[in-house]
């Protein structure tokens, strides 16, 4: 009889790993109410123990990488929702987490559905998954510097934004929201950002802001998730505003060297643009972050993926995250610091290794909608990207490219 079980149990094995998770995202399907896997366990194609995983820039890696971009392009699927990647460290995560961005919600909902089809699947994607939070990091609106928008438009893009959301909220899942610049550039715009957000604690779900808020809500806040802290920035142009420097000042030193996670809108060092074009912001916020054991900054603003520690030019070193573009918005190309990593069709991000497919002739992801997966692991943090099709989430993969 024992002998039988484990026959029956070799056999079926491969074809539970092997049946598809992810929802159907036709919103006239019924949901999805099957439970997600465990969240120790490995999905899918990256369920490759640490032990058996060869290292980057093997031929095993190269080849591997080579074959899942050629997947990407024939349109073949690539693998079941996110979480796992392998990291050197054994064990399930303390927490795991996922980072979007730029959602962008159309201006006006008298062409459609304001909310970008692929928003959607983003959010459905994550309600699977179900990470430990979701950090949104701006521009959740397409508010305009220069136009007049009247306050019922714009509360009208806010009540998009906060639906498309709302499945995260409903699966209990704390979401964590700051500002951008195209949801802050005017004092209107503001206002019509505290009216949205006045209930941002009960997004917060089981988790709480650490302090009473300067604003209510507030555009910055810090939020502790066991050890951990997530301070969330209103960083909205390259100044910012003498309070929010000396909260963060006040923060850090309260740390005493425990880590924290930054979360801002603009990025400290751009990508699109040349290294100097945030010199400014670089200075005065990341030197202010490297003063703590802050473990990474993520932000959005440039429309593409990217993950590279960088080196301040006042001293010291801080990983910088950006999380591409959450809302099928806009690419935008990679510019002169990030073409030494590039190819003709792909971009490697330095910090992970991960590759992603860029079009050959603009250099800019071929991806439309991108988000981050994150997981800590004994104070250390692995990083993920992922895009988002009709199948679902799927990781870029990881190692050296072979050369086609």
């Amino acid at each position: 009889m024992t002998s039988l079980c484990l026959a029956l149990l070799l056999i079926l094995t491969p074809l539970a790993c092997d049946s598809p998770v992810a929802p159907s995202l036709d919103k006239k399907e019924p949901a999805v109410t099957a439970s997600p896997p465990p969240r120790s366990e490995p999905l899918g194609d990256e369920a490759t123990s640490t032990a058996s995983r060869p290292p980057h820039g093997s031929s095993a890696v190269t080849k591997t990488v080579a074959r899942t971009l050629n997947s990407l392009r024939n349109g073949a699927r690539t693998g079941l929702l996110v979480p796992h990647d392998g990291s050197r460290l054994d064990g399930p995560p303390e927490l795991q987490f996922a980072v979007i961005t730029d959602l962008h919600v159309r201006q006006s909902s008298q062409r459609g559905d304001p909310i970008p089809r692929g928003l959607y699947r983003l959010v459905d994607a994550l309600v699977l998954a179900r990470p430990d939070f979701v950090v949104v990091t701006g521009d959740l609106t397409s508010g305009d510097r220069d136009l007049h928008f009247s306050p019922r438009t714009m509360d009208r893009w806010w009540t998009s934004a906060r639906t498309a959301l709302t499945p995260l909220r409903e699966a209990n899942i704390p979401v964590l929201i700051i500002p951008g610049n195209h949801d802050a550039y005017t004092e209107e715009q503001q206002q019509a950002y505290r009216r949205a957000w006045v209930d941002l604690p009960l997004w917060l779900a089981s988790l709480e802001i650490r302090e009473d808020p300067l604003d209510d809500p507030p555009f910055y806040y810090s939020v502790d998730v066991g050890d951990l802290t997530l301070v969330l920035l209103n960083v909205v142009s390259r100044s910012l505003a003498e309070e929010q420097t000396w909260w963060l000042d006040h923060l850090v030193m309260m740390q005493d060297d425990a880590p924290f996670i930054a979360f801002g809108h603009l990025p400290l060092r751009s990508v699109v643009g040349d290294e100097l074009t945030n010199s400014h912001l670089e200075g005065n916020l990341g030197r202010r972050l490297v003063k703590g054991n802050v473990l990474a900054y993520f932000c959005g603003h440039e429309h593409l993926l990217w993950d590279e520690w960088i080196e301040l030019v006042r001293g010291g070193r801080i990983r910088q995250i950006i999380s591409g573009v959450g809302g099928a918005g806009y690419l935008r190309s990679y510019g002169p610091s990030a073409r030494r990593y590039c190819l003709a069709d792909h971009c490697r991000l330095p910090a992970s290794s991960t590759v992603v497919e860029v079009n050959p002739g603009t250099s800019r992801l071929t991806q439309n909608v991108t988000f981050v997966w994150a997981e800590v692991r004994h104070g250390e943090l692995t990083v993920r990207p992922q895009f988002v099709d009709a199948r679902g989430a799927h990781p870029y993969p990881q190692g050296q490219v072979e050369e086609q």
